[in-house]
């Protein structure tokens, strides 16, 4: 072919663009397209090869683009995509996707799936064209399958920040044994399903009611005390209390996990945002304050060992070793935690 054609170089082929030869009658044209899914208007013209014998030869620097420019423009060499229609494909195909992602919302919330349901629309509320200026023109199976995994990170977060906590008085091997040793009584049929922010997942017994607590400062000042019950404060009826007693509305209710070493306290009043100063607290960051370490706790429950009813119980935290857990206050979700000790839950009692 190079003996019958004087080449003409136009324009440098990019890389990874595939040239192909047109015939023009006499002459070929040689145009290049990008990779991908060939579209119309988006060939290049790169070399025009002219004939050096018969009819219309060029025998001068002549250049086919300025003797027939029409012919080149119907062979949609050199001709560039109308940024216009490709904006107004892309608006289309936005909204095409838009309508997918509603319809698909609104059958994940059909079929009570929530969290896919959400996952679904917020993508809806972003931008679709995105997608597509990157190329991705994603499918309805490639839309649900981004759904999913986002709605999978929803509901990690969810369960990260608030977990499903069960408190249990039965149907549980392990806490159904701590409850009905703790209380001397045959187990209730029931449990209950609550959500506390500074609880792992998991299931707990239940002890009683708490009603007191004495703590130690951290600066050791003078013993400071809690009180939850209704009536007059009687601050002798705690042993080693001294000093001010403050009055909280609500008694929480005391709970252990299956590892019986580890109290914890759920709903009632627990915030001591305003008293906190008179423990002199040491702050740890991310919201929580070291009170001090507790040292007395008085809680309500009825055991088998006394049929009296509702009794209140006396415990001395760390009275065999000395081991006193640290009480903290957590301000973000206003409740009283347990830290370290060397208490244990054993029968009736809390040990040591």
């Amino acid at each position: 072919m190079g003996s019958r054609y004087r080449h003409e170089d136009v324009a440098a082929v990019p890389g990874g663009w595939k040239v192909r030869t047109v015939k023009a009658g006499s002459h070929r044209v040689r145009v290049a397209f990008p990779p991908g899914r060939k579209q119309k208007g988006s060939g290049r013209l790169v070399s025009v090869l002219h004939p050096l014998f018969g009819g219309n030869p060029c025998a001068n620097a002549c250049s086919m683009r300025a003797a027939n420019p029409a012919e080149l423009m119907v062979m949609s060499a050199n001709h560039p995509p109308r940024r216009r229609n490709a904006e107004a494909r892309q608006q289309r195909d936005a909204s095409k996707i838009s309508r997918t992602l509603q319809k698909l919302a609104d059958k994940a919330e059909k079929h009570s799936q929530g969290h896919l349901a959400e996952a679904y629309r917020e993508m809806a509320r972003q931008n679709p064209a995105e997608l597509l200026i990157m190329g991705a023109n994603p499918r309805r199976s490639t839309l649900q399958k981004e759904a999913r995994e986002r709605a999978e990170r929803i509901r990690a977060a969810r369960l990260h920040t608030n977990p499903r906590v069960e408190l249990y008085r039965s149907e549980n091997p392990s806490a159904e044994v701590i409850t009905e040793q703790f209380s001397g009584r045959p187990l209730a049929d029931w449990y209950d399903v609550d959500y506390e922010p500074h609880m792992p997942k998991g299931k707990y017994a239940h002890l009683g009611d708490l009603v007191g607590l004495t703590i130690k400062p951290m600066h050791a000042g003078q013993v400071q005390g809690i009180a939850w019950w209704d009536g007059p404060a009687n601050a002798h009826e705690i042993e080693h209390y001294s000093g001010p007693l403050k009055k909280l509305v609500g008694e929480p209710e005391l709970f252990v996990d299956e590892s019986a070493r580890q109290l914890y306290l759920v709903k009632g009043g627990q915030n001591l945002s305003e008293s906190m100063h008179v423990f002199g607290p040491v702050d740890r960051g991310n919201g929580l304050f070291e009170l001090g370490h507790g040292r007395v706790i008085r809680y309500r429950s009825k055991k088998s060992v006394e049929d009296s009813g509702l009794i209140d119980w006396v415990h001395k935290l760390g009275e065999e070793n000395g081991v006193h857990p640290k009480i903290i206050f957590d301000v973000t979700h206003k409740r009283i935690l347990f830290e370290g000790g060397d208490y244990r839950i054993e029968g009736f009692w809390i040990m040591n």
